[in-house]
């Protein structure tokens, strides 16, 4: 039942994928999105036509004859290409991307995945990859249930590994975010069971601590962020920074204030930010007597929002971690992560 109700919400809100265009994309270049096709069809032949329909099987286009219209139906199977309308409109979704400018990315992907989505199993890998980035930027805007509906239009289609990933780390922040514990546990363990560990992304550990500390489990919370911390490669994986961040203050909550020094420390050492989940900005009130939480500098850490790392090089510090293999320095992540959850 609660299943059921979890889809009709996510069905409900994931109705606005299709958000108002009208800043990035006018009218004129909205309505182009909607010229005819080129369809490339296996035996060579190609059809050019306006989409009048889809099934699971087959697409309708809609054909200007001598005389009237005809409307031919082409099996999915005997096509082996399409050219739609809006390319340009790819290459400006890509630099929003690049750009981080996600409420552009947001508008504009949106018009190319309400283009494209009836043919989401027809399209290129690479335009796959890049409308992959819609989920991502409705989260980063806002969007969370329409993330979570879009992200799961697009799992079935996703053809690389990277994107496969993208998806499944959207879809396990939009179920934590919208405190759909049950769902983002098992996402989460599913997750730090995939492997390979740690390399890209310490999201599943993150999430499982997360909801260890909603539940007042502040030393389960500690295990799970400390995991990560101990695995984690010369190359820190997106939500590292969040996961020093939180095991600082679960170990500075149970009073281990030598684990807690020593992982600021080495968080310093590493060049990685201070970048608390939003939950810590609660925390006072959830470990009171404790104090506040001190910084290198003697000044107290904020707990509600992020602040810069000097760029250090890394020298490993022995403790809790337990890392003891010298590395010079650390480069930075691969990919950037959505803010923590």
């Amino acid at each position: 039942m609660r299943g059921a109700a979890t889809r009709g919400v996510l069905l409900l809100v994931g109705l606005a994928v299709s958000a108002t265009c009208a800043e990035i994309l006018p009218a004129g270049e909205r309505a182009r999105l909607h010229e005819p096709w080129t369809v490339r069809l296996r035996d060579g032949q190609e059809i050019r036509g306006r989409l009048a329909g889809a099934s699971p099987d087959t697409l309708q286009f809609r054909r200007i004859l001598e005389g009237g219209e005809a409307t031919v139906s082409l099996e999915r199977a005997e096509i082996e290409s399409l050219s739609l309308p809006g390319r340009k409109w790819l290459q400006r979704a890509q630099e929003a991307v690049r750009a981080e400018d996600w409420p552009a990315a947001r508008e504009i992907l949106a018009a190319l995945y309400d283009q494209r989505r009836v043919a989401l199993d027809l399209l290129p890998a690479r335009q796959t990859d890049l409308l992959s980035f819609l989920p991502r930027a409705q989260l980063a805007t806002g969007a969370t249930a329409a993330a979570l509906s879009t992200a799961g239009d697009l799992l079935d289609h996703a053809t690389t590994p990277t994107t496969l990933a993208r998806l499944r780390e959207i879809r396990l922040l939009g179920h934590y975010r919208l405190q759909l514990e049950g769902e983002a546990r098992a996402l989460a363990e599913a997750g730090r069971a995939a492997g390979p560990r740690y390399r890209d992304s310490a999201l599943p550990d993150l999430v499982l601590a997360l909801l260890a500390f909603r539940a007042g489990e502040v030393e389960n919370g500690l295990r799970h962020c400390l995991r990560p911390l101990v695995f984690s490669g010369p190359r820190p994986p997106r939500y590292l920074p969040a996961c020093y961040a939180l095991a600082i203050v679960a170990a500075h909550a149970l009073g281990e204030e030598d684990l807690r020094d020593t992982l600021d420390a080495e968080r310093r050492q590493r060049g990685l930010p201070w970048n608390p989940p939003p939950i810590l900005a609660e925390w006072p009130e959830r470990a009171p007597g404790r104090g506040p939480l001190p910084g290198a500098d003697g000044a107290p850490l904020p707990l509600g929002r992020p602040s810069a790392a000097p760029a250090l090089p890394y020298v490993p510090v022995a403790g809790a971690a337990g890392r003891t293999p010298s590395r010079a320095s650390v480069p930075p992540p691969s990919d950037s992560s959505p803010t923590p959850p």
